[in-house]
């Protein structure tokens, strides 16, 4: 039998008993970054604010200027301190804007 089989029937028998966990990368076609994307850019910001240029691989400037590798979850963190700033924060990055939604990017296909 095929292993996939009885998952199958599973899903279709118990339906909203499942979830679909899948990486960033699968709304990148929308236009809306992955979480690594979203990295670079806030590391971009980080080096503005604090008046240098990350240069070619913020990445790098990052770990250079703090000692670590940057990391979502804790650049977030570092960066927007309440649960409401972050919200607002990636927003921009995952909702469209009115002129993205006209262009037809980060909304749904179809």
């Amino acid at each position: 039998m095929d292993p996939l089989l009885p998952l199958a029937l599973s899903i279709q028998s118990n339906p909203k008993g499942y979830a679909l966990l899948l990486g960033s990368g699968i709304s990148r076609s929308a236009g809306i970054p992955t979480g690594w994307e979203v990295v670079l850019e806030l590391i971009q910001r980080l080096a503005v604010a604090e008046g240098e240029d990350a240069g070619p691989d913020p990445a790098d400037w990052f770990l250079k200027k703090y000692g670590s590798e940057p990391r979502y979850d804790s650049l977030l963190e570092s960066v927007a301190k309440s649960p409401q700033d972050r919200r607002s924060l990636l927003r921009g990055f995952f909702e469209p804007t009115p002129e993205e939604r006209e262009q037809g990017s980060k909304v749904p296909e179809g």
